[in-house]
């Protein structure tokens, strides 16, 4: 049970790192491409998402939170270390131009905790939902559409700021707009969904307590 932890744990690392360094290098990329995937990568609903995959490899919520915690961790942590390598934490070491360059490591040290700690609370609770929707009846559908329902939102506010100060650039409004028509398309999916598997269960639930209560 251990070594299949341990394996489930390593591959949610990987899962984590890849999005990490892909988050960074589309952010300091240049050109069209790099532009549309950063959008889609350092959006906060990816990172749920991602941190939510490995929660289905285990059954208690004490594993699942700790392979989403190792899945953000990485991310976090091969995120800020891509943006050292990108130089993000070097500046000079004065106001003089003809200072040298030194590396902020309080300052990487400081978001390196930090967004740690964040992912630790929200891998608890990506655990908890996983947990809640194993068990399944109406909250589990409630649950099932969490996620979803975040994405929507959040793609919408995105394309709410960027209006505001009159960024109307595709790469921002037209990704994030596709994002929130994909998530309400997948609340209304889940939700008629399972409405019908409720609705199902109960029916079959009603005719197994006439059977039992009909008369030989």
């Amino acid at each position: 049970m251990r070594t299949t932890l341990r394996l489930r744990a390593i591959l949610a690392g990987l899962l984590g790192g890849l999005l990490g360094a892909a988050t960074s290098l589309a952010n300091h990329g240049h050109g069209l491409a790099p532009s549309y995937i950063s959008q889609l990568l350092d959006a906060p609903w990816t990172w749920v998402a991602v941190g939510l995959v490995p929660c289905f490899a285990a059954r208690s919520w004490s594993r699942s939170a700790f392979l989403s915690a190792v899945a953000l961790w990485a991310a976090v942590l091969c995120y800020d270390l891509m943006d050292l390598h990108f130089g993000v934490y070097t500046g000079l070491a004065s106001a003089d131009p003809s200072s040298s360059i030194v590396t902020d490591w309080l300052s990487f040290g400081s978001d390196v905790v930090g967004y740690g700690v964040v992912a630790a609370i929200a891998a608890a609770g990506l655990g908890l939902i996983v947990t809640v929707i194993r068990r399944g009846g109406v909250l589990g559908l409630l649950a099932q559409m969490v996620v979803p329902s975040y994405a929507a939102w959040e793609g919408h506010v995105r394309v709410r700021d960027a209006r505001a100060v009159g960024d109307s650039t595709a790469h921002v409004i037209g990704t994030n707009q596709a994002v929130t028509a994909m998530a309400l398309a997948a609340v209304i999916l889940l939700a008629s969904t399972g409405a019908a598997r409720l609705g199902l269960a109960a029916s079959r639930d009603r005719s197994a307590i006439d059977r039992s209560v009909r008369p030989t």
